[in-house]
């Protein structure tokens, strides 16, 4: 269902060709963008990559000397966001025909995906992640820790993923509300729900179950 030409944004602005691999870059992995793919870049509907290194995190001692560190580069790649709406019930993306997971795995793409999934019913906002290899054999701690979390049931994933909310332009009400980025353990507030196979593992997060 990719496109050729400009399609325009729910505010009337022109959203770029879908065929601009400087756009998707999902299109250098051979994956087409279909109708619910959001553009990367400068648009007034659109998204981009984030820096790990800006962030800290525990260090290997934390528990002993309470220091954080940069992190290192992020382990999975985000490949794609998605915006859509349904009228009933979504809860898992990657289990729809134009996901991008059905899409990757059309293509011959066989890379591991994480999806997290907000299910704010009727819209859903999905991020895709592709798992760096590289990370994972060169990273013995990640690699061990993702294993873990892999193996672990739903109350242990819960415990385990973690949001971090940063408002990069905003005004000041808005930035007073969300504050420092702080990591929030998302399924203590939320229901999450999650699916999870050989290739994939998929968090949806509903984010109607809680009024807070």
């Amino acid at each position: 269902m990719g496109d050729s030409g400009t399609r325009p944004h729910a505010n009337g602005a022109e959203r770029p060709s879908t065929n601009d691999p400087n756009t998707f870059p999902c299109l250098q992995h051979g994956v087409p963008p279909v109708e619910i793919s959001i553009p990367r870049g400068l648009h007034s509907t659109s998204w981009d990559y984030v820096d790990a290194t800006q962030h800290v995190v525990r260090g290997a001692n934390y528990l002993a000397d309470k220091k954080k560190y940069p992190s290192k580069p992020a382990a999975f790649k985000l490949v794609e966001v998605a915006g859509f709406s349904t009228d009933g019930p979504c809860r898992f993306y990657s289990e729809l025909q134009d996901s991008y997971y059905s899409r990757a795995r059309e293509a011959g793409r066989d890379v591991f995906l994480f999806i997290m999934h907000f299910d704010l019913r009727p819209m859903h906002t999905v991020m895709v992640f592709e798992l760096d290899k590289v990370a994972l054999q060169e990273d013995k701690p990640f690699a061990n820790a993702f294993q873990r979390f892999l193996q672990g049931d739903d109350a242990y994933k819960n415990k385990r993923i973690k949001l971090l909310t940063s408002v990069v332009d905003a005004n000041w009400m808005v930035k007073k509300a969300i504050g420092q980025p702080v990591p929030a353990l998302i399924g203590n507030k939320l229901s999450c729900y999650y699916r999870q196979a050989d290739d994939l593992c998929e968090c949806t997060c509903d984010v109607n179950s809680s009024m807070a």
